[in-house]
This record gives C-alpha cells, sequence and structure tokens, in this order.
C-alpha cells in the first residue's frame, strides 16, 4: 500500500502542513482510481526515465489496494488496526522486530479526511 511517513517532531510543530499535505495525498489517489490512464501519463510526463512498462502493470495492481474493507468503509489512506497487528506479529515471528511496540505511536488516521456518517 501507499502510505505517508512524518516524524514526530513535523507533526507536533507543524501539524497543519501534515494534515494539508494528507489532503492532497488523498486527493491524488482518488484522482488516480477514477482516472487511472491519465494518472499513468502524468506521472511519465513527471518522471519520465520511471520504467514505464513496470508501472504501466504497477499502477492497477496498487489501485486495487484502494478498494480494502478498510478503505470503502472509511475512504482512502485509512490504516485498520488488525492490519497493523498482523503486521507486527509477522515481523516479530521473523526477527525482523524484536519485540512489540506500541501501535498507537506508531500509525495514526488522524490527519485522514472523516468518513461520512
Amino acid at each position: 500500500s501507499s502510505s505517508l511517513t512524518v516524524n514526530a517532531a513535523t507533526i507536533e510543530k507543524k501539524p497543519d502542513v501534515v494534515a494539508r499535505f494528507t489532503r492532497a495525498f488523498v486527493r491524488g489517489w482518488a484522482y488516480a482510481k477514477a482516472n487511472p490512464e491519465e494518472a499513468f501519463a502524468l506521472t511519465i510526463k513527471a518522471q519520465p526515465t520511471l520504467d514505464n512498462k513496470y508501472n504501466r502493470l504497477k499502477l492497477p495492481a496498487v489501485l486495487t489496494l484502494l478498494d480494502s474493507p478498510a478503505m470503502q468503509k472509511n475512504g482512502i489512506g485509512h490504516s485498520d488496526r488488525g492490519g497493523w497487528e498482523a503486521l507486527q506479529k509477522a515481523l516479530v515471528q521473523v526477527d525482523l522486530l524484536k519485540e512489540p511496540v506500541d501501535l498507537d505511536k506508531v500509525y495514526t488516521n488522524k490527519f485522514l479526511p472523516q468518513p461520512k456518517s
């Protein structure tokens, strides 16, 4: 999936920037989902050295991630705690993570647009 990584200092000092960037990120993915061919063309125009064949195959696969149950329910970009728990468990099992961490300190959905009730 696609995600945003932001350090704690930026979140603390510039939460408005994080919120605006996150909204733009979500709008971009929503546009790509609705207009995949144009999104692909815009990507290649911005980054002409990208492997066009690979990225043409990759985009539809990435766009399917936007149809996850969590994103259908809560919107593009939403992270599901169960997914994070499963990932953490797998990382601990294969020794890529020494011990579980406090997931509340690892991810948040608070900067995402809130789902419509």
